[in-house]
C-alpha cells in the first residue's frame, strides 16, 4: 500500500510535512489535550522533528514506508488542523496503521477525525 504525499477528504487537504511546518506541528502536538492518554513522555519536545528526521518506525522498519502528514482545511486560511503519521509494509507488505492521529483542540467534536479515518479506509 503506498500512501499518497497529498491527498484530500471533503473538507481537508492532507500532505507530507516539511520542514518550515515542524516547529508550529510540534506546539499543535504537545497543546493537545490528550496526548497524556497516549502514553508519551512529556519529555519528547522535538517528537514531531524526530518523526520528520527519523520515522517513527516498528521493529525493523524503514524510513521510505513511513510518513508523517498535516491536516488542513480546505478553506482560504488553509488552517492547520491535525496531523497524522502512518507506516506501511508492517507487520505485512499490503497493510497500512496509523500510528496517531492528532486534531487540535479547536478542532475536535466537529468531525474530522472520522472524516480522515473514512477516506483513509475508502478513497
Amino acid at each position: 500500500m503506498i500512501i499518497e504525499s497529498r491527498w484530500e477528504s471533503e473538507r481537508l487537504l492532507i500532505g507530507d510535512l516539511n520542514s518550515q511546518e515542524v516547529d508550529e506541528v510540534q506546539e499543535l502536538y504537545k497543546t493537545s489535550s490528550n496526548i497524556s492518554l497516549w502514553g508519551r513522555e512529556e519529555s519528547e519536545v522535538d517528537y514531531i522533528r524526530y518523526c520528520f528526521s527519523e520515522g517513527d518506525l516498528p521493529p525493523n522498519g524503514i524510513k521510505k514506508n513511513y510518513k508523517i502528514q498535516t491536516i488542513k482545511s480546505k478553506t482560504e486560511s488553509n488552517d492547520l488542523i491535525g496531523l497524522i503519521s502512518i507506516y506501511c509494509g508492517y507487520p505485512k507488505e499490503k497493510i497500512a496503521y496509523i500510528s496517531f492521529l492528532c486534531i487540535g483542540n479547536l478542532y475536535k467534536s466537529l468531525g474530522y477525525g472520522q472524516e480522515i479515518i473514512n477516506q483513509f479506509m475508502y478513497p
